[in-house]
């Protein structure tokens, strides 16, 4: 079980921190050789249709069933040892397999994983296919222990950061597009690039220029400085019209500019209205 921080902003721009508990989808079952060799066997049977052998009275049952339908939670099969339980002269590796696939090499299907219980490289392969198709449950064949600790740190790595890649790709901010500025605004540890990154915030909405943002964000130089100064305000035409008369720098030119009042009042929609489907223009 995981334990997920959220941080939520407030309509006071007041942080809220609050803990939400997650189960993860993730399961490893470690099995031992003889029971992983059992379960192919009691597998094989099954598709002759050989009814001798009932595969719900065996004693691996409960590990047969992740054959028979599939897990609320994703399963991964561990084998641990399993080239050294077999004897010398069974020529098939299923360590040498699994790395071979890995690396695009092909494998002796034919070779013998046990000639006790009748088993082939192909038999093993089988029931990794019907696995992962059937229950997307998959298998890992190590050699000792401390490839399972590695493997177990390795894993328990991606899950952790798995949210947070999850969260990374499906959210994006409007002020980090794709093209020129898709690698962001650098904002060091002091502070400094927030105020960069705040006019390009800014230029995202329609028809807000750069000498714009730049009027805007010399006025009010923080998203909070401008959420507090429209809490300032009495009256609604007030908060609408704030930035209406700020001037705006015209390139070096003589001219009186001002952002206007339909800015002012498209970008106060903006950062105040909590529905995301609002329209910003006259007719919104």
């Amino acid at each position: 079980r995981r334990e997920i921080p959220q941080v939520i902003l407030s309509e006071h721009s007041d942080v809220v921190e609050n803990i939400r508990k997650s189960d993860e989808n993730q399961v490893v079952v470690l099995l031992s050789p003889h029971v992983f060799l059992t379960m192919v066997w009691l597998y094989k049977q099954k598709l002759k249709g050989n009814s001798g052998q009932n595969i719900g009275d065996s004693s691996e049952s409960f590990r047969m069933t992740i054959l028979e339908k599939p897990l609320e939670k994703r399963a991964t099969l561990v084998v641990i040892g399993l080239d050294a339980y077999t004897s010398p002269e069974e020529q098939c590796s299923p360590v040498k397999m699994q790395q071979n696939a890995d690396s695009g090499r092909e494998d002796d299907s034919e070779s013998w994983v046990s000639m006790e219980l009748g088993l082939t490289c192909a038999d093993v392969n089988e029931v990794q296919v019907a696995l992962q198709l059937q229950t997307y449950t998959t298998v890992r064949f190590l050699e000792d222990w401390h490839k399972f600790a590695g493997y177990i740190a390795t894993l328990t790595k991606a899950i952790a950061q798995a949210p947070f890649k999850k969260h990374t790709e499906n959210v994006t901010f409007s002020f980090c597009p794709d093209g020129t500025w898709s690698s962001g605004v650098k904002v060091d540890k002091d502070g400094k690039g927030l105020l960069k990154l705040w006019k390009k915030q800014l230029q995202q909405l329609n028809r807000i220029t750069r000498p714009v943002a730049v009027a805007i964000a010399d006025a009010y130089p923080t998203p909070k400085l401008l959420l507090q100064a429209y809490r300032d305000c009495l009256t609604e035409w007030e908060k609408q019209n704030l930035l209406a008369e700020i001037k705006v720098n015209a390139g070096g030119k003589r001219v009186d500019r001002r952002i206007g009042p339909d800015i002012s009042r498209r970008l106060y929609i903006y950062m105040t209205s909590e529905n995301s489907d609002r329209v910003l223009d006259k007719s919104g």
